[in-house]
């Protein structure tokens, strides 16, 4: 009895150490086709030009007014300098170019703008997104070890992440939602150790990325107010009070920011395409809600025939939220089967 117990151990440590070893091979091999497409998608959407541009130092006027002259453009002129940092600019019209769209925090570009600079070479700008995208990896691996406690589903969670069309879509693209999720999974891990130990350093820290992301994305806001509420429900007093002194901080760290908002409203409405109709009363945004939901349905019905590979997929929303769903229960399936089989 003892040695069929015996070898019923070593085949479960055999099979947790192929696991682990095929998992590690699986990011590693995705890891690399990263890298090596991101130097092969030279061409950029209007997006991605915009905020290149911003990035070189040069607003859309300027960019007018200097390339508007009833003559041919040479595309090499074009993509030599207004695609990179211009090394005659000085910081003031940089930092009017950041701030002309204050939709967009600063941090992705500044730390772009120094990439370029230092690289040098055009579709690096590229390459930079999908290493800030691979440094997710292992943030991912954190956050699922504080929360499981196990080794095999925090790198299953992390393969999953290495394999999912956000790492693919968001790596090579030049925007600053890579930055964005990288700094989500890297607050949240904080936050669970951070309020598991009541660690004033781990606060800090806590802190620190939590300022960097809201210097990212606006949006990042939402997920402090979601650890505070976590916190309230469980009634952890003693975090509840490190929480607070926390989002005070980056609030008031935030406030130059959130002041040139406030001052350049109707700007920062035009830019990120605010009308007073979609910002007005509840009934407004929920019958705006509505109607777009409706149209969304209408618009999928209609190409209900699209193929998964096609780029009527991509740009469907209904489509995305589907496969999006359908990859979120299955990964939370897995993690949970894979935790009672090892508990069990």
């Amino acid at each position: 009895m003892k040695s069929l117990l015996s070898r019923a151990q070593s085949k479960k440590l055999d099979f947790d150490f192929y696991f682990r070893v095929a998992l590690c091979i699986l990011i590693a091999a995705f890891i690399l086709l990263k890298i090596i497409s991101s130097n092969h998608n030279l061409y950029f959407d209007r997006d991605e030009v915009r905020k290149l541009l911003r990035t070189s130092g040069f607003t859309n006027q300027q960019f007018i007014q200097l390339t508007y002259n009833a003559e041919p453009i040479n595309v090499n002129k074009l993509l030599g300098q207004y695609q990179v940092p211009c090394g005659d600019c000085k910081p003031k019209p940089n930092l009017s170019a950041l701030t002309n769209n204050l939709e967009h925090p600063p941090l992705y570009y500044i730390l772009l703008q120094n990439w370029l600079l230092g690289i040098g070479y055009l579709f690096n700008s590229k390459l930079f997104s999908t290493l800030i995208s691979i440094a997710t990896i292992p943030a991912i691996y954190w956050l699922a070890q504080e929360i499981f406690n196990n080794s095999q589903i925090s790198l299953l969670s992390a393969t999953l992440f290495t394999v999912s069309p956000y790492l693919f879509s968001m790596g090579q693209h030049v925007s600053q939602y890579s930055l964005w999720g990288a700094l989500i999974c890297l607050s949240s891990a904080l936050f669970v150790r951070a309020t598991r130990n009541n660690n004033k350093l781990l606060f800090t820290l806590y802190t620190a990325t939590n300022l960097l992301g809201l210097y990212t994305h606006l949006f990042f806001i939402l997920l402090i107010f979601s650890h505070g509420y976590y916190l309230a429900l469980n009634r952890s007093w003693r975090s509840l009070q490190y929480y607070w002194i926390s989002l005070s901080f980056s609030i008031l760290c935030f406030t130059p920011w959130a002041l040139s908002i406030l001052s350049q409203r109707e700007k920062f409405e035009e830019t990120a395409g605010i009308s007073d109709e979609s910002v007005g009363t509840a009934p407004n945004v929920l019958g705006s809600f509505m109607n777009g939901t409706t149209a969304v349905i209408q618009t999928f019905w209609k190409n209900s025939n699209i193929s998964l590979l096609s780029n009527d997929f991509v740009q469907n929303p209904l489509a995305i939220s589907i496969a999006i769903f359908i990859f979120a229960t299955l990964t939370y399936y897995i993690c949970l089967r894979l935790e009672r089989f090892l508990v069990s």
